[in-house]
């Protein structure tokens, strides 16, 4: 396997889409409980920053008080995590109300390798080729809060490609397998998040995995930069 450098993973997060999300949803307070589950509260405070009765929750004091410090006259209080109110502001799962993500998760091929039938792929051959063809090694790992869970259950989308994530997930990389498709060091792999005129859900992840939606976000860790659109 041949790897060469490329950039790394990347949330992208859309503003306009928070703001929409929030006044379609007629939401009145917004919850930041776990860095806003993974969006950044400074992303949020800013993006928000038009809304000028919107209030907001965390959903332990620590967090309140840290936020409070943080932040100075943010008016924030400590409530119980309403699920419905943060997947509508956040764009986790769509109600076929028009909500959009508002995290677009990507991350870069750093290697391609061709792989023949019955070769097995990461520790323990969990997954096996069964017929040759093309491996991807993405470069996000369960260091990056990719769940090592979501080995040989989820899905990479390119364009209107879909390529499963096979094998265990290491710390700092993942494999798909891409069949008959070789991929070029450097291509971007989506997970959830705004694909052309398409959206993927963070909930058809979690549901993918027995998981809940909040937590795929909530779980991102700081490797993956956050590039605000």
């Amino acid at each position: 396997m041949t790897e060469k450098t490329a950039f790394g993973p990347q949330a992208l997060l859309d503003s306009a889409a928070l703001l929409g999300n929030v006044q379609t949803a007629s939401l009145s307070s917004i919850d930041l409980s776990a860095d806003a589950f993974g969006h950044g509260a400074s992303f949020v405070l800013s993006s928000l920053a038009s809304l000028t009765n919107l209030s907001f929750t965390a959903g332990r004091q620590s967090e309140v008080d840290d936020l409070r410090r943080r932040y100075p006259g943010l008016h924030i209080t400590c409530a119980p995590i309403d699920e419905f109110s943060v997947m509508s502001a956040y764009g986790l799962r769509s109600n076929n109300q028009g909500f959009l993500p508002v995290m677009t998760l990507s991350a870069p091929v750093v290697a391609v390798k061709s792989i023949r039938q019955g070769g097995g792929v990461s520790y323990g051959y969990t997954w096996k080729a069964d017929a040759d063809g093309f491996l991807a090694l993405v470069g996000l790992g369960y260091a990056d809060g990719f769940d090592r869970a979501w080995g040989n259950r989820i899905n990479a989308h390119r364009g209107e490609s879909l390529f499963p994530a096979v094998g265990r997930v290491a710390m700092d990389a993942h494999t798909v397998s891409t069949g008959n498709e070789e991929l070029t060091v450097g291509d971007m792999l989506t997970y959830f998040g705004v694909l052309g005129t398409s959206c993927i859900y963070a909930e058809e992840l979690a549901l993918s995995v027995g998981g809940s939606p909040l937590t795929v976000t909530a779980n991102l860790g700081l490797r993956i930069a956050r590039v605000v659109s």
